[in-house]
C-alpha cells in the first residue's frame, strides 16, 4: 500500500498543511491516489452498497484527522496509517490489486460530504464573527459619542 504522493515537488507535510487550511483540491489528489485501492479492498469484503458507504466514511475520517492534527510525526505514513486503522476497524483486508474503479457516486458523495463540512465550519465562524463585529462597532460609536459630547458641552 506504500504510495508516494508528491504534487509538483511539494512535500507531503506541506500538502497536509494546505489541506488543513482549506485547499480541497489537494485532498482531491489524495482521493485520486488512494480511492481505487480503498474501494477495491472494501468491495472485496462487503456488498457494493456497504462498500460505497464505508469508502466515503474512510475518506471523511481521513479528512477529519488532517484537520485535527497539528504536527505530523511522519507525514509520509500518515495517510496509510489512518487508512489501515479504518480497515482494521471494519475488518477489511487490504488488497494490492486494483480490479475495478470506484463508482463515480462514491467520489461524488465524498466531495459533497467535504463541502458540507467546510460550509458548516464557515457558518459557525460567521456566527461568532458577526456579533463580535457588532459589539466592536457599538463600543467604538459609544466612545466616539462620549468624546464628541464632551467637546460640545
Amino acid at each position: 500500500m506504500k504510495r508516494k504522493l508528491i504534487k509538483g515537488g511539494i512535500p507531503l507535510r506541506e500538502i497536509l498543511l494546505r489541506i488543513k487550511r482549506g485547499e480541497l483540491q489537494l485532498f482531491n489528489d489524495i482521493l485520486n491516489e488512494y480511492l481505487p485501492l480503498v474501494y477495491n479492498s472494501v468491495a472485496k469484503s462487503l456488498s457494493r452498497k456497504e462498500a460505497d458507504k464505508i469508502t466515503v466514511d474512510i475518506f471523511i475520517d481521513l479528512y477529519k484527522k488532517i484537520q485535527n492534527y497539528h504536527i505530523w510525526n511522519n507525514p509520509d505514513t500518515f495517510i496509510e496509517k489512518n487508512i489501515r486503522r479504518n480497515f482494521s476497524k471494519y475488518n477489511i483486508i487490504i488488497c494490492d490489486q486494483v480490479d475495478q474503479t470506484a463508482p463515480p457516486i462514491v467520489l461524488r458523495n465524498i466531495l459533497i460530504a467535504l463541502s458540507n463540512r467546510t460550509i458548516k465550519k464557515k457558518r459557525i465562524y460567521s456566527l461568532f464573527l458577526v456579533p463580535l463585529t457588532v459589539i466592536v462597532i457599538s463600543i467604538f460609536l459609544m466612545l466616539y459619542y462620549e468624546a464628541y459630547s464632551a467637546k460640545v458641552v
